[in-house]
């Protein structure tokens, strides 16, 4: 075997490495909590400009009397 196929297989070993680390670290019992909050701050940050918006205004977001 040349040089060339050599590197070749080191770096298919490296990536298939570098792969297996992620998936264990993403599907870790202590990042499940963090994933789960990820995951539903998009929905909590519509909950928070629903609280702050003016109800003129959340009259006018909703298509009501102020269009």
């Amino acid at each position: 075997m040349d040089i060339l196929n050599h590197a070749r297989i080191v770096l298919t070993v490296v990536t298939f490495a570098t792969f297996l680390g992620i998936a264990f670290w993403a599907y870790s019992g202590r990042r499940k909590v963090e994933f789960e909050r990820a995951a539903r701050m998009v929905l909590d940050d519509e909950d928070i400009f629903a609280e702050s918006a003016a109800p003129e205004s959340m009259v006018r977001i909703a298509g009501g009397r102020g269009e």
